[in-house]
């Protein structure tokens, strides 16, 4: 990948810019003249009038952008980790911008005069510096962009997966969790579905790795996965086996909510988002073998020796939070932290389902042998009170 500066500029003034880049050899080299361009190119960020000053990484010979760009010596590789630093950037805001098939793929950001550590993509295709400037922000003329490489992108160390369940408080307890300094959120979902997918895990150890912010993968911290689909067995199968091939030291949460009242989530929120019958055989099935908690379990204890899993109660959850947060950090074993408040983060849209008693004795006569294994085997004392329901 060859550095180049263009004259694709968005600024609120008429002042040119120059940019010295460095790249990661000392003999790696370049002074762009970042100019001015049209006047009503100029956007708002944030409610506020801004410039924008815009250099770009592309393969040797592309020029596939709005103008052609001038060559540099100044070279990055896709599948690295890369600091960028913005000497004397005064007012300005650094983004580093990845292009993968012509598409984003990765906006990376930080107050100019900040080290910025940035992952190439490992099929990287382009990659666009720019200076983001608030009108009558304070920058100099002159800058001093520094690249330093600091090795090969690596696959992930530590994965922390929160395989579900669906409808029981996932998205709470990840909204209370990304919070630590030390759990880092998948940039793409919540919900990334890597080892439900064929497709995404194929792509590889670099790609899930390229998800996460770099700190991710320094020692100490977790990579956090909430996937739900990594509990619907057999609708997506082969998750545990995926897991155990890949890279990492994973840890295991389950989150567990009441059967009935999961159950009843689980209607609504399916109901809204597809054209079915609450009676529909097959979202029944769906339903029934989500809440087969035990079951679930079970296919990790075929895959792993001794799974690394934390069992957690949704009623917990909405009750002391902070409990349940503190029970998690002893299981990952990091510092305790404050958190803030994030209330009901994925609270019901649509019109509740109100199971009938019929449906209930249905409920209890499918689940009572799962519910009475989650606390036999698993050790899971909660589910008891289920059992009396």
């Amino acid at each position: 990948m060859i550095l180049f500066g263009t004259t694709k500029t968005r600024r609120a003034d008429k002042r040119a810019l120059t940019l010295d880049i460095h790249g990661p050899n000392d003999s790696d080299t370049s002074t762009c003249k970042l100019r001015p361009a049209r006047s009503d190119v100029v956007r708002h960020w944030f409610g506020r009038l801004v410039a924008l000053h815009r250099t770009y990484l592309t393969p040797t010979g592309a020029a596939n952008f709005d103008q052609a760009p001038q060559s540099s010596p100044v070279a990055v590789a896709a599948g690295r980790r890369y600091s960028f630093t913005l000497d004397g950037g005064g007012d300005a805001q650094l983004h580093v911008m990845q292009y993968v098939n012509g598409k984003r793929v990765r906006t990376s950001t930080k107050p100019g005069s900040m080290t910025l550590r940035v992952d190439t993509h490992p099929q990287l295709d382009a990659l666009s510096i720019a200076l983001r400037l608030n009108r009558g922000a304070f920058v100099p003329d002159r800058l001093t962009l520094r690249i330093t490489d600091l090795g090969p992108l690596r696959p992930l160390e530590n994965i922390l997966l929160l395989i579900g369940a669906m409808k029981a408080g996932t998205t709470t307890l990840y909204h209370y969790l990304v919070q630590h300094p030390r759990i880092f959120g998948n940039r793409i979902s919540k919900e990334p579905h890597f080892f439900s997918s064929a497709e995404n895990y194929a792509k590889g150890p670099l790609e899930y790795a390229f998800q996460y912010d770099p700190e991710a993968s320094d020692p100490g911290n977790f990579a956090f996965d909430a996937s739900t689909h990594y509990a619907k067995h057999p609708f997506y199968p082969d998750v545990p086996e995926r897991i155990a091939k890949f890279p990492g030291n994973f840890s295991f949460m389950y989150l567990l909510r009441n059967p009935f009242d999961r159950i009843e989530s689980h209607l609504a929120h399916n109901l809204a988002m597809h054209e079915m019958s609450s009676d529909d055989p097959e979202l029944w099935e769906h339903a029934l073998n989500t809440t087969r908690y035990a079951m679930q379990l079970d296919r990790y204890h075929e895959v792993f020796d001794n799974p690394r899993f934390l069992l957690l109660d949704f009623d917990e959850l909405k009750r002391e939070p902070i409990g349940m947060l503190r029970q998690i950090e002893d299981f990952l074993g990091l510092e305790p932290y404050d958190y803030q408040d994030v209330g009901a983060t994925n609270p019901r849209k649509t019109d509740r389902v109100k199971l009938t008693d019929d449906q209930r004795r249905t409920i209890s006569n499918e689940l009572a042998d799962d519910i009475q294994r989650l606390v036999d085997v698993y050790g899971f004392t909660p589910a008891k009170r289920w059992l009396a329901e």
